[in-house]
């Protein structure tokens, strides 16, 4: 049996209805947490740790001297919301990345991927905060990375985006 927690923070809800579907590709949609950000949160990640569990393995495989083994550990330690992208299509192997799912103190959806080689912030409204990290390398596509070797600047990139 699966089970899914939302911690709903009083603060931002704003008490519309909560609903948690699954999707047809095996993630969930959460919709409904409150005002700030993205209203919603579709995800098409799960959060289930055989899946989670994979994802490490391989890494080990391929790098088992990656920092990403103790970047994920922290940021589950912290309790942040760490999932797998679900299979998109049959017979395809899952990504090979995870993301950090969260909100911020204001509302503001926070993801982030991980792989063994970085931390990456991909999304517009959190790019211009992950470049003011030193350390930060900004791609010419725009998106913000870090080795996640630097667990120190990982978790202060964590901490810039959580404070928006």
């Amino acid at each position: 049996m699966n089970s899914l927690t939302i911690n709903i923070d009083p603060d931002t809800w704003d008490g519309t209805a909560i609903t948690v579907t699954r999707t047809e590709t095996g993630g969930v949609l959460i919709q409904g947490l409150g005002r700030g950000g993205e209203q919603d949160a579709p995800t098409d990640e799960t959060p289930d740790a055989s899946a989670i569990e994979e994802i490490l393995g391989r890494w080990k495989k391929q790098n088992p001297h990656t920092g990403a083994f103790e970047f994920v550990a922290a940021l589950k330690e912290r309790g942040l919301g760490v999932v797998a992208p679900t299979v998109r299509k049959e017979g395809k192997d899952v990504e090979p990345y995870l993301r950090l799912l969260t909100r911020s103190q204001s509302g503001v959806t926070v993801r982030a991927y991980i792989n063994t080689d970085s931390l990456v912030v991909s999304s517009q409204k959190l790019r211009a905060v992950a470049a003011k990290v030193p350390g930060a390398d900004v791609r010419s596509n725009g998106n913000v990375h870090f080795p996640v070797g630097d667990q120190g600047t990982c978790m202060a990139v964590v901490d810039a985006l959580l404070a928006i």
